[in-house]
């Protein structure tokens, strides 16, 4: 229930989003483009009202906080450095019965012996579910309101189709080691990376030639060969557009700190697109593939990022604390162990309720 009326308030966001000319999809009048959105009249003019403040107290009113403005396309070597090339993608499945597509890695894994029950919106999805399920599969789970049982996990590599709670499965499908995390269905495609990424070409000259000519001329190799090829031949001229503002500010540090006579601690800030081939799409401005960013790094001396970490949580909060009608439905959310990246020793959200 709570879930129908999550889905149903982001509905009438974004209906009066345009109704009253603050964000439009993209693309309408040809069908529009689910991950990408236009600002109106009045959402381009919130929006720039948010980012001026910004830079006003970040960079402004700081002696100690410049600003830059970099390249939205870099060098290829930066990705590479930052690893973003090597580890910048997801192993992406999809739901062979809701279509769902989700990150493996992310994914709940139920142990032998467990029940693999899916639970689905409402009755009326369940019922679509199990005809699905019974013209792919050829057996029919059963339906207990909402929820479809008979499912059960055999082995590591091996689930069941137990039928009227029996001890023996009477069909035996592979098992993947978990199940989509919306609905809990096992039912699953093979898993594909998923680069995050945006790549493009510079340079006059069409890659795509080159890829032909290659083609035509080793066909006698396999399809992992051929690929390797190509990957090759488009590396050469590859570039991409940057996931993330961040990187800059690491690159241009010198040139900041050199030119400004900034001594550590001082801080170097950026607004700006950034982009991400994002693997969910259906959640409005909130996760799309183009957007923009407001992000300061700040520099310190080892042994101080503790202190300077709280210093800047308790800012920041003040900060969206300040602009709210409700200052009390702002939280802080400690990142677990789990969650962190490999270079962190804390993160916090700020969580608006």
């Amino acid at each position: 229930m709570a879930e129908n009326n999550s889905s149903s308030l982001m509905e009438k966001v974004i209906s009066l989003s345009k109704q009253r000319g603050f964000v439009f999809q993209s693309s309408e009048i040809y069908g529009g483009l689910k991950s990408a959105y236009d600002y109106g009249p009045l959402g381009v003019e919130l929006k720039r009202n948010i980012m001026n403040e910004w830079w006003r107290s970040m960079v402004h009113e700081r002696e100690d906080v410049i600003g830059i403005d970099a390249s939205i396309i870099m060098h290829t070597k930066v990705w590479q450095a930052s690893g973003h090339l090597a580890g910048f993608s997801d192993p992406l499945v999809d739901c062979l019965i809701s279509k769902e597509r989700f990150r493996a890695d992310k994914a709940p894994r139920p142990q032998p012996k467990d029940e693999l029950p899916i639970e689905c919106a409402d009755k009326g999805q369940a019922k679509t579910y199990v005809e699905a399920i019974q013209k792919r599969f050829n057996i029919e789970l059963k339906r207990n309101g909402k929820t479809l049982y008979g499912m059960k996990v055999i082995d590591e590599n091996t689930m069941g189709f137990f039928p009227d709670d029996s001890d023996k499965p009477t069909e035996t499908f592979p098992y993947r080691g978990y199940v989509s995390p919306t609905f809990g269905s096992p039912f699953l495609s093979d898993e594909r990376q998923f680069n995050l990424m945006f790549r493009s070409q510079i340079g006059p000259i069409d890659v795509l030639g080159d890829i032909t000519a290659y083609v035509e001329q080793n066909k006698e190799l396999d399809g992992k060969e051929l690929r390797t090829g190509i990957e090759e031949i488009v590396k050469k001229s590859a570039v991409y557009l940057r996931p993330e503002t961040a990187q800059a500010m690491f690159v241009q540090f010198l040139n900041c700190q050199q030119s400004m006579s900034m001594k550590v601690p001082f801080g170097i800030a950026q607004m700006g697109k950034s982009f991400r081939n994002e693997v969910t799409v259906e959640h409005f401005i909130f996760r799309s593939c183009e957007f923009e960013q407001m992000e300061m790094e700040f520099f310190v001396e080892p042994g101080t990022q503790k202190e300077w970490l709280d210093y800047w949580r308790d800012r920041r909060m003040e900060w969206w604390q300040k602009l709210a009608n409700d200052p009390s439905k702002f939280r802080y959310r400690a990142h677990e162990k789990d969650e962190l990246a490999h270079y962190a020793d804390a993160c916090y959200d700020i969580e608006y309720e």
